[in-house]
């Protein structure tokens, strides 16, 4: 059976606790880490039907508002906090870009050399990353957003994306952890 949301919350803070020790206390998957958990839940709650990504969707909303709610009541969330986290309003919505736009987008590169680098673009040119938010601000972040939107099939563009990031270190970790989403939740639903 699936875990309960206080048993995948104490799961998640486990790995994330091993995480921690095995990176000096550098927070390097916190994100790959809740997203991919709420996956491994739903998709082991719904008996992995083939291709019911609908099913999938709404099971994914539905642990990440249980797990949420959860922290609102107990106080280890506020509201506030809430408010400003865009990786917990994905969940919200369970994933729901992931389902309408980058699985799709993923799933019809299929054969294609380039299609993780592709679908990694596709996502940082629409996420609201939170890595990049707090580490470079918002202008930065919409400007990275844009340059990822024009770098698809353009190698100067990828180059000049590629200084970007590294001029102001920047990494779209939040893009990186929802590229991982997407492959599992392909390999899940197929």
């Amino acid at each position: 059976l699936a875990a309960t949301a206080d048993e995948l919350r104490l799961i998640g803070i486990e790995a994330e606790k091993a995480m921690m020790a095995a990176t000096g206390g550098v927070n390097t998957h916190r994100g790959a880490i809740f997203a991919l958990g709420l996956a491994l839940n739903a998709g082991y709650g719904q008996g992995y039907f083939p291709d019911n990504k609908r099913v999938m969707q709404k099971r994914l909303a539905e642990i990440a508002r249980a797990i949420i709610d959860k922290q609102l009541k107990d106080r280890k969330l506020s509201k506030s906090a809430l408010s400003k986290s865009a990786a917990r309003a994905i969940a919200l919505e369970g994933y729901r870009p992931l389902f309408r736009d980058w699985l799709p987008y993923f799933r019809s590169l299929k054969g294609d050399s380039l299609a993780l680098q592709k679908t990694l673009l596709r996502i940082m040119a629409s996420l609201e990353d939170s890595c990049v938010l707090h580490r470079a601000g918002a202008a930065k972040a919409l400007e990275l957003r844009k340059a990822a939107g024009e770098t698809s099939a353009d190698e100067k563009a990828l180059a000049r994306l590629c200084s970007l990031c590294e001029a102001e270190g920047i990494s779209p970790g939040g893009a990186a952890d929802m590229l991982s989403l997407t492959i599992f939740i392909d390999s899940i639903l197929k």
